[in-house]
């Protein structure tokens, strides 16, 4: 499969999983896909964002070479969707100890920016309190902020700030 080329042909739901499906037969596309994902051009940042989020879900694994990369990538990132589909992973994934403190810091900027779309922030949250479980000063912070954003927003957000702060109270207990 030439993954450049089906990206830029089509951008949908199902163009999404048939690169998931190819990559999780031949793992040796995922680079490919990666390349995409970190081009110089964001139409193909984007479209590799989503199927690189559904292979992330299937085959954890496939992921943790290209981490560091796709931390960097949120610094600069031209489009909702690369910081979405990144924090997405990054909610679900054992994050590598030495690469907890920038994610950290990124996660908890997104949290503060209201302005940044409501599915960015909700898993902020979800990254935030599973890196915070391991040191509780983190845990503090985390408490603080949630407890003024648990005011805030959408529906959904609201209940999630309200669930990360029952479950980082339970931690405490």
């Amino acid at each position: 499969m030439d993954i450049r080329a089906s990206l830029t042909k089509e951008h949908s739901k199902q163009a999404a999983e048939r690169i998931r499906d190819a990559v999780l037969q031949d793992s040796l596309l995922m680079g490919d896909l990666m390349n995409c994902f970190f081009d110089d051009d964001w139409v193909m940042n984007q479209r590799a964002a989503w199927p690189m989020c559904k292979i992330a879900i299937k085959k954890h694994e496939l992921i943790y070479p290209y981490l560091p990369m796709m931390i960097d990538k949120l610094h600069d990132a031209k489009h909702d969707a690369i910081i979405r589909n990144t924090v997405r992973i990054l909610q679900d994934i054992d994050i590598p100890e030495d690469l907890q403190g920038v994610v950290f810091e990124i996660c908890f900027d997104y949290l503060l920016d209201v302005k940044r779309p409501t599915a960015i922030r909700a898993f902020s949250v979800k990254t935030l309190f599973n890196i915070s479980k391991n040191f509780p000063e983190l845990q503090e912070e985390l408490i603080s902020e949630l407890e003024i954003q648990k005011e805030t927003g959408t529906v959904g957000f609201k209940n999630r700030c309200r669930n990360t702060l029952y479950d980082l109270y339970k931690l405490k207990s």
